[in-house]
């Protein structure tokens, strides 16, 4: 299966400038873009509740997080 992905390096200029993170999975679905490579220091916060949004928004857009 190929896959069209997008790492969040990409979006560094965006998400330093103002765009949430938790926005990106339903961009991407409506650029067609099924896969997020996600890096570390993009991810706001680490507590339970704010990843537990963030795989809600991932699976309400159909994005899969490549690990």
């Amino acid at each position: 299966m190929r896959r069209f992905a997008i790492s969040s390096w990409s979006l560094d200029g965006a998400l330093n400038g103002g765009l949430p993170l938790l926005d990106v999975p339903a961009a991407m679905a409506a650029h067609g873009i099924g896969t997020l490579e996600l890096c570390h220091f993009h991810l706001p916060s680490t507590d339970a509740e704010y990843l537990a949004a963030f795989r809600q928004t991932l699976a309400a857009s159909g994005i899969e997080l490549y690990r």
